[in-house]
């Protein structure tokens, strides 16, 4: 005779009256609680391997709440293995969890690194990035690391990664350099504080975007420059409005390609007046070439460093490409400054890090680099859809995007909320949102958010977003003169 089937710990009341017991204040949301309270009642036993929860309709009535912070509950224990949704059947405890039931549970629940929440900026792709061939890369290079890797590095780079960055240059970006041109630094920072130093220019005043990424106006008055805020719309820095503004500066740094934070590509027009500015005013051109390699419509424009080579340092990051801790950038320099820029670095820190830099070479001459920005870019087009579609369904009451050629980031307009309400709703909810005024210096603009995707898959893209619209919709039912419930 078969066996009677257990009845389901989810149907016994007084279980699925202990789930109501949510842990939290109401300063944090709905589903984080709910989230945290089916997970301890899993991992102390209290919730059997293999039960059936209540079905999100169901629970969200018992409970008082939207059915939607019960989805996004469920989703966020589908995520971290807690449970298991069965098309047709329902979701159910998984039938082994990640703590056990004689495991006390955690002291803290944290859902991610804060440093990688959703949708924080300036974050590749970590999840792509090839590590088992750059282990081999960097084993194969330590068992025949040759004796001179292991000393006084020379200030301009290795000379293998040079002469592979120049030949990746002339292939992908078409500018044409020598090797002994390539100046290897440890980020694009590093290059400009470098650079400032070597020509010389202090006392006196440069060109910074606004917005823009702040750590340039560091870099800079590092050297003694003083920044100086040029305006940036739709056609990238306004050239005319910089010299009006600020006619006495003798640099400008620019992100002509996708400029950050709002991804704009800088016209043919202005190009051709920032070069002419440059050789007018005796001044130099600091060209970033910011996320050159994620471009989504057509391609992206020529480096302005490869129309005016006499006026213009080159620069771009492999930090931002492969992951941030890998510590190397370089420059492309006019041959009149290789020297200087050398004696500088000599007397500043030297050299990077050599053995890093010989594996970066074996990896762009084997291939590897050219394989792995392929594969991003189509990882990032999916994320970056993922992102536009869910700002336009679950987010479009509060977020309006901007659609941009380039970037790893999307600017949204506000509605209903400030930037400040915003960046603290999604604080809440476990979500990294950033406002655009923390990239404005005298610019104004109306309320908007940078939000970042390159680091997040898409499923994580849809439920960040999912949190977000809930977190926002509380802050509006809470905030004073908003209507009863």
């Amino acid at each position: 005779m078969p066996k009677a089937p257990a009845r389901s710990p989810s149907a016994d009341p007084h279980v699925v009256g202990t789930i109501s017991m949510l842990r939290g204040g109401p300063d944090v949301p709905l589903y984080k609680r709910l989230f945290m309270r089916i997970r301890d009642l899993i991992a102390q036993g209290r919730l059997a391997p293999g039960a059936r929860l209540p079905a999100s309709r169901a629970l969200a009535g018992f409970l008082g709440v939207s059915r939607n912070s019960v989805s996004i509950a469920f989703e966020h224990l589908a995520a971290d293995g807690w449970v298991e949704a069965r098309r047709g059947a329902g979701v159910f405890v998984a039938r082994d969890p990640p703590v056990k039931a004689s495991t006390p549970p955690p002291r803290k629940a944290r859902d991610v690194d804060p440093e990688l929440r959703p949708f924080s900026l300036q974050v590749p792709a970590l999840d792509l990035f090839p590590i088992a061939a750059w282990n081999r890369l960097q084993s194969r290079r330590w068992r025949t690391m040759p004796a001179e890797a292991l000393a006084e590095g020379h200030g301009a780079g290795w000379p293998g990664l040079r002469d592979a960055i120049a030949a990746h240059l002339a292939t992908t970006r078409g500018l044409r350099c020598d090797g002994s041109q390539v100046f290897v630094t440890t980020s694009v920072r590093a290059g400009i504080g470098l650079m400032v130093r070597a020509l010389k220019l202090a006392p006196a005043s440069g060109w910074v975007e606004d917005p823009g990424y702040f750590g340039f106006k560091g870099a800079l008055r590092s050297g003694g420059i003083e920044p100086c805020m040029a305006p940036v719309d739709a056609g990238g820095l306004d050239v005319d409005a910089a010299a009006r503004l600020h006619p006495e500066a003798r640099l400008a740094i620019v992100t002509p390609t996708a400029h950050f934070p709002t991804g704009a590509e800088m016209s043919a027009e202005r190009r051709a007046k920032l070069i002419a500015w440059a050789r007018g005013a005796s001044g130099w051109i600091f060209e970033d070439d910011y996320d050159s390699e994620n471009h989504f419509e057509g391609l992206p424009s020529q480096p302005i460093a490869a129309a005016a080579p006499d006026v213009t340092i080159y620069m771009n990051s492999f930090n931002r490409t492969l992951f941030p801790a890998l510590r190397i950038a370089y420059m492309v320099l006019p041959e009149s400054l290789i020297g200087a820029v050398e004696r500088e670095r000599s007397d500043l820190d030297g050299h990077t890090n050599v053995p890093n830099q010989i594996v970066m070479a074996d990896f762009i001459t084997g291939g590897g680099l050219d394989e792995h920005l392929r594969r991003c870019r189509g990882a990032y087009r999916e994320r970056r859809d993922a992102l536009l579609g869910a700002l336009e369904t679950d987010l479009r009451a509060f977020l309006s995007p901007h659609r941009t050629p380039g970037g790893l980031q999307v600017v949204a307009d506000l509605s209903r909320l400030d930037e400040r309400e915003a960046e603290g709703a999604a604080q809440g909810a476990g979500i990294q949102l950033t406002g655009m005024s923390r990239f404005l210096d005298t610019a104004t603009r109306p309320p908007q958010v940078v939000v970042g995707f390159a680091g997040f898959k898409p499923a994580d893209i849809a439920l960040a977003a999912r949190k977000l619209s809930v977190a926002f919709e509380q802050l509006i039912a809470h905030s004073p003169g908003s209507p009863a419930p």
